[in-house]
């Protein structure tokens, strides 16, 4: 059995808003699952990226970050995210706490897939010695690698048991560039704005990545997904393990992880936390309240709403000031609708 989680945004602080203890409440989650890998005989878990919150956080976070992920006494395979990486570059790998832990060999980082300008698609990307090579064929990393249960060729060839490995770590543009190509593996996971429904401008749609792969996990997008099929390919978001915002998407979700029969790919999701309101009620200028009370972060009616919102702003003195603030967010409801 294989576990995939993803988006846990390790960190010391809170998010705002969050009036819980935020810290306490990943412990707990990261708790869970270490009691599933026994429950289930898990022999490797799968993380699609984000691990932590920032690329260098605190000490407190970093060692314990090492203390949640020994704790499960299993193999991970982290799958770089952009709040892993500076600026979302891949290169910067060794100066973050990702990178530290890899050298530590606490998780292990997969050859990448990079986007080439000259190909049609993914091409493997030479590894890097300090990341990869000697990642994988470091003793103390493969006393913690069961039967050999990830393997690395020469050329960059990642297989997971009995099947094919590819990863596709942040990068800027990376859901435009999926379109173009996919690497070829049976398993993929990829830190990506990947959905089943249009969301922004940077997204690709599952059913544009159909036949891709057998199995096609994939993290960033926080409110996850079914898992689905497309064109013989299974996709599984379980979505981000850790809720940041206030955003009806993160307050309605139950935080869960994905369970993955290595012998047939199967997936399904088992929740690691109740779902209970962790948020407070978060409080709004007077003009902005006609629009929470019409309209959810995912738009029930955008022009209706809007011009309510007009009118009350109007009414007021200085209303078309008002009226241009409001105007701003609208514009990111609009962004965000799905």
């Amino acid at each position: 059995m294989w576990l995939y989680l993803t988006d846990l945004h390790l960190r010391s602080t809170p998010p705002r808003g969050r009036r819980d203890d935020f810290v306490a409440a990943i412990d707990a989650k990261m708790a869970r699952v270490a009691e599933l890998c026994q429950e289930h005989q898990v022999e490797l878990i799968l993380c699609g990226g984000d691990l932590f919150h920032r690329p260098q956080p605190s000490y407190e976070t970093f060692l314990r970050a090492a203390a949640l992920i020994l704790a499960t006494g299993v193999p991970w395979l982290v799958v770089p995210g952009n709040h892993d990486m500076q600026y979302g570059q891949r290169a910067s790998a060794d100066k973050t706490a990702l990178g530290a832990l890899s050298e530590l060999n606490i998780v292990a980082i997969p050859p990448e897939f990079s986007y080439s300008a000259a190909s049609t698609g993914f091409i493997p990307r030479e590894c890097s010695p300090s990341l990869n090579s000697e990642l994988y064929h470091d003793e103390d990393f493969l006393s913690n690698n069961p039967a050999d249960l990830i393997k690395i060729a020469e050329s960059g060839t990642t297989t997971i048991g009995n099947y094919s490995f590819g990863a596709i770590p942040y990068a800027p543009g990376i859901e435009e560039k999926m379109r173009h190509g996919i690497p070829e593996a049976e398993v993929l996971v990829a830190h990506a704005m990947v959905t089943m429904n249009p969301f922004r401008s940077d997204y690709v749609l599952t059913a544009e990545l159909a036949g891709s792969a057998r199995l096609f996990l994939s993290g960033h997008y926080h409110p996850g997904f079914d898992v689905h099929e497309r064109g013989e390919t299974v996709f599984a978001n379980p979505g981000a393990l850790t809720r940041l915002s206030r955003h009806q998407s993160d307050r309605c979700r139950t935080p869960q992880i994905a369970l993955i029969d290595e012998n047939n790919l199967a997936v399904r999701y088992v929740p690691v936390a109740e779902l209970t309101e962790v948020f407070r009620e978060e409080r709004r200028p007077a003009f902005v309240v006609p629009l929470g009370q019409n309209l959810n972060w995912f738009g029930d009616d955008l022009g209706d709403a809007e011009e309510r919102l007009r009118q009350r702003c109007l009414e007021q003195e200085k209303g078309a000031e008002l009226w241009q603030v409001a105007k701003v967010f609208l514009e990111k409801a609009r962004a965000t609708t799905i």
